[in-house]
């Protein structure tokens, strides 16, 4: 149970860890994911091959925590060991060859450790070992995700959840083993906490940062709920920053009346103005003089943290919850909706860029009501493929909406939609009267200017190329955020184009053709045990596939994985343990349980976008985890039927089923999570889905009912 905790306690720190190295990207979560079951799967055959009564306990732990803090210390000093030059992204290729070695050391150990403790249970006679050992670390790795989400993720930093961690082992060997030294470790870890953790998590966050470039200085670092934020001063510019993303400049008057009096003009009357995101630069402050606005912004703390550096005090009504959901609750009618959360790379922000959501803002609209979007990347002149197509997504989505649409291009592009006629302006004397008539008082923008940023033959030159491929962003399929990914990929080591030539080709049929291919293989040879591993493996990558979308909806739907991660592993793992402990208890018939479980997940798969699409309309988070719950269940059934049925054939490498498991766990996070999902989306995913499924079920009759 110890094991199952402190490993999903830092698994959870590595992915937020990573998802600040990488700029937030959900991506991320596949590729630790992967990485981590494969290794552990490595760990646990170098265990049962090679491992003897040397490999103590105490020794496998003693290593894992050392392997953890050389990561996390390392992971802070990226930047200076993968020699990146200042002010370059990470590119992928970098990233992959740092995580591989980061990953590899504490995960074959950990694997070890999995080993090794089933040598030990079989040395006493202890029935199903492995099963056990599956039980008590799915039951920990509930206990962690609660204690994660409840407790460590809103009051504590990435920094002393692994001192937390730490702590835990060592208490637990030394309950374990009865050894007083285990026990003064605890207690020298709990007084580095108390005399140097703050200092130190502050220095490791500070070197984080100083390697983004020299002569940088930190003003201000913190963790939230949602990220990793920080206030940096270079070459005499102070900015903010999230998860190694520029988010704003402090203050920035000069782009915020620009922005305002552009966006302002395109109604003329904005009375009652709705701003989601984006106002932690001061934007929210220069909309305000003369209409009534209420800001809605997610994150509390950053706000609080960011008011001092914005030189003057804060008096905007703010609503602090998720714009989306906010929309969906209230019953407040706007004349403006001001959407000005940046570039949509990641889900958490391009749920606000799909069609559902701007249909939702329609209803929130008064008559004659205006729609508009800031600072979504495009080109002053000239755009990429994948700039072309996210464009033209947001564009073709409002089209479908709104009667009228206006896109304003630039190197930051604005949209404005409306129903009604005449609303939408485009002629410079029009807009520079309306701006007039709000009679504001900005010092660094002039109603003349309309006539430079105005220009009808660039506006329809943009509007018409906007037109021109098919494209759209939904929900179900969030292209957005992979098609910027593709622009950052290209722009850090122009690695897009081989990411981009992915795209049509068919990765999922070719996994599930060698799937059956194998599958046939061991049926004509008579290996039954191959093909019970062969089944497990395939359950194995169901049962992550699934833990992800459901995480990536999470996010589409809530907008807070970086904390709510520990709530989706706790309900995913609370349904594996129930269903395990159940098995093991009460030993039901393998040859009639297995094909109904099969069955059971694959209608659990059929019902998953029809649910999807209820949480869309209604909140109800609860049903969400009781979801996951369900999942989970499916899931946890059918390692201890499999593995009584490999014991009665004499199997004897302990671990072969978990190792199974891990590894089609580590093949389904990369498929779903960097293939499928962002090529394919949630639902054609999930019909792939049913067809590894399909053929489980089919491989449980050949397997298991023919005995």
């Amino acid at each position: 149970m110890i094991m199952g905790s402190t490993a999903t306690l830092w698994q959870l720190v590595l992915m937020r860890e990573w998802m600040t190295v990488f700029y937030g990207n959900e991506l991320i979560i596949g590729l630790v994911l992967s990485g981590w079951l494969l290794f552990v799967a490595v760990g646990c055959q170098v265990g049962d091959r090679y491992g003897n009564v040397r490999w103590t306990p105490a020794l496998l732990c003693a290593a894992f925590i050392l392997c953890l803090w050389i990561v996390f210390v390392s992971m802070k000093h990226l930047r200076v060991l993968a020699q990146i030059p200042a002010a370059e992204a990470v590119s992928l290729p970098r990233m992959l060859g740092f995580m591989a070695p980061a990953l590899g050391l504490p995960c074959i150990i950990w694997g070890c450790w999995f080993s090794r403790l089933s040598a030990l249970l079989a040395a006493h006679r202890i029935r199903s070992a492995s099963t056990l050992i599956y039980i008590y670390e799915a039951a920990g790795a509930v206990v962690a995700g609660l204690a994660f989400t409840l407790c460590l993720a809103k009051w504590f930093d990435n920094f002393y959840i692994l001192l937390f961690l730490s702590c835990l082992l060592c208490l637990s060997m030394a309950i374990l083993l009865q050894r007083r030294r285990w026990a003064w470790a605890a207690l020298a870890i709990l007084a580095v906490s108390v005399c140097k953790g703050p200092s130190w998590d502050r220095a490791l966050n500070e070197k984080f940062w100083h390697s983004l470039a020299p002569g940088v200085k930190v003003k201000a670092t913190w963790g939230t709920r949602y990220g990793q934020w920080a206030v940096l001063d270079w070459g005499g510019e102070t900015a903010l920053y999230c998860n190694g993303l520029k988010q704003s400049i402090l203050p920035d008057p000069v782009s915020n009346q620009g922005l305002a009096g552009q966006i302002l003009t395109q109604h003329p009357h904005p009375h009652k103005v709705l701003l989601i995101a984006g106002g932690l630069g001061g934007l929210a402050q220069t909309l305000a003089p003369g209409i009534d606005l209420t800001y809605v912004e997610m994150d509390e703390n950053a706000l609080r943290r960011t008011i001092p550096f914005l030189n003057e005090p804060w008096h905007v009504p703010t609503v602090f919850q998720d714009g989306r959901r906010f929309l969906l609750t209230t019953r407040q009618q706007y004349d403006m909706i001001i959407i000005n959360a940046g570039r949509p790379s990641t889900a958490l922000t391009n749920r606000l860029y799909t069609r559902e959501f701007h249909q939702l803002a329609k209803r929130r609209l008064n008559a004659g009501g205006v729609l508009a979007y800031c600072a979504v990347p495009a080109g002053e002149n000239i755009m990429g493929p994948e700039l072309h197509h996210l464009n033209s997504a947001l564009y073709q989505d409002l089209a479908s909406c709104f009667a009228h649409v206006l896109a304003w291009p630039g190197d930051a592009a604005l949209y404005f939609a409306c129903d009604h006629a005449g609303v939408l302006c485009r002629d410079p004397d029009r807009l520079a009267q309306r701006y007039l008539d709000l009679r504001r008082r900005d010092r660094y923008f002039h109603p003349q200017m309309f006539r430079t940023l105005v220009l009808p033959e660039r506006l329809d030159h943009f509007s018409r190329s906007l037109q021109q491929t098919k494209a759209s962003n939904r929900d179900e399929r969030p292209v957005s955020y992979y098609l910027d990914w593709l622009i950052w990929l290209k722009q850090v080591s122009g690695f897009s184009a081989p990411a981009a030539t992915l795209r049509p080709q068919p990765v999922l049929p070719i996994a599930l053709v060698l799937s059956l291919g194998l599958m046939i293989l061991f049926w004509l040879r008579r290996r039954s045990s191959a093909g019970l591993l062969m089944i497990m493996a395939l359950n194995g990558l169901i049962a992550i596939a699934v833990n992800i979308i459901f995480l990536l909806m999470l996010q589409s739907l809530y907008g807070y994985v970086y904390e709510g991660m520990g709530w989706a592993v706790a309900a995913y793992m609370a349904g594996m343990t129930i269903t395990a402990a159940a098995v093991h208890r009460f030993e039901p018939a393998p040859e009639r349980w297995i094909p109904r479980i099969g069955l059971g997940t694959l209608v659990f798969l059929l019902t998953v976008m029809p649910v999807f699409r209820q949480f869309m309309v209604h909140s109800g988070i609860a049903l969400f985890f009781l979801w996951l719950v369900i999942g989970g269940a499916f899931a946890g059934a059918l390692f201890p039927l499999l593995n009584r049925l490999l014991r009665h054939q004499g199997e004897k490498n302990l671990s072969s089923l978990y190792a199974a498991d891990l590894i089609g766990s580590s093949l389904g996070a990369w498929l779903v999570n960097f293939f499928a999902v962002p090529m394919l989306g949630f639902t054609a995913t999930l019909h792939w889905l049913c067809g590894f499924c399909a053929l489980a079920l089919a491989g449980s009759v050949v397997f298991v009912r023919s005995r």
